[in-house]
């Protein structure tokens, strides 16, 4: 996995699946019964690391599958969109050194495409 090169993400980023399929707040739903997180933390302003990455991981997501711009997922978590962008480039970076993460954010992407219809079961 490369990181993606934020100059061209509007150019290279296409939307997986539509957003009416999976909205961002399913994806954060999700990615919190993954991490056994609180749901209301994932937009709160809490910044412990067993929230923190969650919610980066739902961001990622949120940039990966749905192609949102950054400030539509800021909006969507209640952060500046300058949040986001560190929040992307954070799990785009560590996934490649972490295979724990890797397959976390695999396993939540593929259970978010099979709820999607995208991939079966």
């Amino acid at each position: 996995m490369k990181p993606a090169d934020l100059e061209t993400d509007a150019e290279v980023i296409v939307p997986v699946v539509d957003a009416v399929d999976l909205p961002a707040k399913n994806i954060r739903a999700e990615v919190a019964t993954y991490y056994n997180v609180r749901l209301d933390w994932m937009c709160s302003t809490r910044r412990w690391p067993a929230v923190a990455r969650p919610r980066m991981v739902a961001m990622y997501l949120c940039r990966r599958l749905l192609a949102m711009s950054y400030p539509d997922i800021g909006r969507a978590f209640e952060r500046d969109h300058s949040t986001v962008i560190h929040a992307v480039k954070t799990i785009d970076t560590k996934s490649i050194r972490d295979d724990k993460l890797w397959r976390d954010v695999m396993n939540i992407e593929r259970k978010l495409l099979t709820l999607a219809g995208r991939l079966q079961p």
